[in-house]
């Protein structure tokens, strides 16, 4: 399967499940690897440990794109009836689960394309992977502030890859409180926990580029990467434009709230 390296544009088309390879060795739920008829791979990220995890995968995916967070290209794949049919027929135990995670989201889930070739795990230990790095680090920061991504702070597993050379996003599940539930003004988010913390300490100016994006994000965006979260998932409609108005509102927020803690390391 020949190498494609991580685009910061990320979505494709919705493409077809056609064939279950394996699970992964990592992550809790060691997510299921399919492929799909448009002859790649994705990872999915199903909805047997949390409900709410691939609406935050989707969204976040989505605001990624839109604030130039690499990360590989996702996408709302479909398992057909005649695949979902015959995992319920096998007896299969993980076969069943993934069809009754189908069935939940009327055949869709998300999927994450599994990135091929010399790919390894990022840490703390592998120092500057390339030239942008620093940069990438930073961006990280301000997009995990926005999204209240917490699950970037281990030293040894903070979820970012090496491929082709640079570093690329991965695992967003753990954010967004607020399409969890979780509502009110969340300001205080840990940023001297965050992977990139010693980054941006030594050299604060490496905010200035993703904090304007973050500020000029066009609230339609925003709105548009909830839009883009199949309805069934939903659970409540209503929640969907809840979650939107509030991250809206958040993105102002956290840039000023940033652009205060730049100022204050300069």
């Amino acid at each position: 399967m020949a190498h494609e390296p991580p685009s910061p544009s990320g979505v494709s088309a919705r493409p077809v499940l056609r064939r279950y390879l394996r699970r992964m060795l990592e992550g809790a739920h060691r997510p299921p690897l399919f492929e799909a008829d448009d002859g790649h791979q994705y990872v999915l990220k199903l909805d047997t440990l949390d409900a709410d995890f691939p609406v935050v995968e989707l969204v976040a995916a989505h605001l990624a794109a839109a604030l130039a967070v690499p990360l590989p290209t996702f996408v709302v794949a479909h398992a057909p009836a005649a695949l979902t049919g015959a995992f319920k027929a096998s007896g299969d135990p993980d076969l069943l689960e993934f069809a009754a995670a189908f069935d939940r989201r009327e055949g869709t889930c998300f999927g994450s394309r599994y990135l091929a070739g010399p790919t390894t795990r990022w840490t703390t230990a592998t120092g500057v992977v390339d030239p942008s790095a620093a940069a990438t680090l930073a961006r990280l920061l301000v997009f995990d502030t926005f999204i209240e991504n917490t699950d970037r702070t281990s030293a040894s597993n903070p979820n970012l890859l090496i491929s082709s050379g640079r570093l690329v996003a991965i695992d967003h599940n753990q954010a967004l409180p607020v399409l969890q539930g979780a509502t009110g003004k969340r300001l205080r988010f840990p940023v001297e926990s965050h992977i990139a913390w010693p980054t941006v300490q030594s050299d604060p100016h490496l905010l200035t580029a993703p904090i304007a994006d973050l500020r000029a994000l066009d609230p339609a965006a925003v709105r548009g990467a909830v839009a883009a979260v199949p309805a069934c998932w939903w659970g409540e409609p209503a929640r969907a434009e809840g979650a939107a108005a509030d991250l809206v509102d958040r993105r102002a927020v956290v840039s000023d709230t940033l652009a205060a803690l730049q100022k204050s390391l300069s």
